[in-house]
């Protein structure tokens, strides 16, 4: 049980569409998760997702009409298609930095530390014939992981932050906007994913033969719960390792969760691992 000192706050992002003149001022982002293992943690990256695509495609054509004028046409034909490929190889490389990256910040060293229960969650998996799960609306298995993880996040932070306070005679300038006047801890998470992508690592702490899925996902994190008047501080970037298991009803996961400034340049960064003294949290649905 947390102390009474901590409690939890979340609220959902409207799903708003602002105009074009406002993209400055957006909080946050409201399509469909993008396909990155890089969430969105400036207000430029979240400005340029919330662009509409017909304002990115004539920034893409602007460009190429402006090379186009002030090159000489031997000078394109000749740099053209190098560039091309380079730009084709540089997107790639940068894909797989990234995944690496990804991977590594949540990889064990070892086949005990794979297994630790002060890093490992539980879910309860999906089962679509299940009355309760359609009386309380969730229509797919998406939705539902969704309502779970963001759950035990928002969780893993206040307990973070209720280990860090009790440890530290001070706690980080990422974690300070979290704890208000009071001394309680208040999370407003929201409700839509910003990233998602799901895809495939290899544990070789544990053997060269175990592969197993690797989710990262991320959300953005606010001040207040009012939708029209919060502030976005930042963003939380989740590391999913899944525990191979044969349980038919839920689904362990090794977990890595850091949040991010929301700045344009150098916005600092806190990591949650273990959680020691925790054992293995569970979501709210495994009954």
């Amino acid at each position: 049980m947390l102390p009474t000192a901590f409690r939890i706050g979340a609220r959902s992002s409207i799903q708003t569409h602002y105009p074009l003149r406002s993209l400055v001022r957006c909080r946050f982002y409201s399509g469909p998760p993008l396909k990155s293992y890089h969430g969105l943690k400036s207000p430029l990256s979240l400005i340029w997702a919330r662009s509409p695509s017909q304002l990115k495609v004539f920034t893409g054509v602007l460009a190429t009409g402006l090379a186009i004028a002030n090159l000489h046409p031997s000078t394109i034909v000749t740099l053209g298609p190098p560039l091309g490929v380079l730009s084709w190889y540089s997107r790639k490389w940068y894909e797989k930095e990234e995944y690496t990256r990804s991977v590594n910040e949540i990889l064990p060293s070892s086949s005990e530390d794979f297994e630790r229960p002060d890093q490992r969650i539980s879910l309860a998996r999906y089962d679509e014939t299940d009355v309760d799960t359609a009386i309380k609306g969730f229509d797919d298995e998406f939705s539902y992981f969704k309502k779970q993880i963001l759950e035990i996040v928002e969780q893993r932070i206040v307990d973070y932050i209720a280990v860090t306070a009790a440890e530290a005679k001070h706690i980080s300038k990422v974690l300070r906007p979290l704890v208000d006047e009071n001394k309680q801890v208040v999370v407003h998470l929201g409700q839509d994913l910003e990233t998602f992508v799901t895809t495939r690592a290899e544990v070789s702490a544990v053997s060269d033969d175990t592969i197993v899925n690797f989710t990262k996902l991320s959300v953005p994190y606010y001040d207040s719960k009012n939708a029209h008047t919060r502030k976005r501080l930042g963003t939380v970037e989740v590391s999913l390792l899944e525990i191979p298991s044969e349980n038919q009803s839920f689904q362990d996961y090794r977990i890595s969760v850091r949040l991010v400034q929301n700045k344009i340049i150098g916005g600092a960064t806190e990591r949650i691992g273990a959680l020691p003294g925790h054992n293995v949290q569970k979501s709210s649905f495994c009954k």
